[in-house]
């Protein structure tokens, strides 16, 4: 694959990453995306804890939001060593 096309393959990834984490929240047990969208839209934040280049993240995060209105994305930008720590913290403190 050329250069461009891995870039835009991986970004589509994490794009897909991105959607189908929002399914993951606590307390949203919505069986469809409206639904889905509508509990997200009432906490208003979606926590991105990923590994997504800044220059990725400034294409991609915007299409979420604009997506889905409402909804905005805080990206919590780290290593991915930094990124295992922080998830397992929050998961052994019950914040998963």
């Amino acid at each position: 694959m050329s250069g461009a096309l891995c870039k835009r393959w991986s970004a589509l990834g994490c794009l897909i990453v991105l959607v189908m984490s929002t399914a993951m929240v606590r307390e949203a047990r919505a069986q469809t995306e409206d639904d889905l969208y509508k509990k997200a839209a009432q906490e208003g934040i979606v926590n991105f804890y990923g590994t997504l280049a800044q220059i990725n993240a400034e294409k991609i995060l915007p299409v979420f939001e604009k997506r889905y209105p409402g909804v905005k994305v805080s990206q919590l930008d780290v290593t991915s060593d930094q990124l295992v720590t922080r998830a397992t913290t929050e998961a052994r403190a019950g914040n998963s």
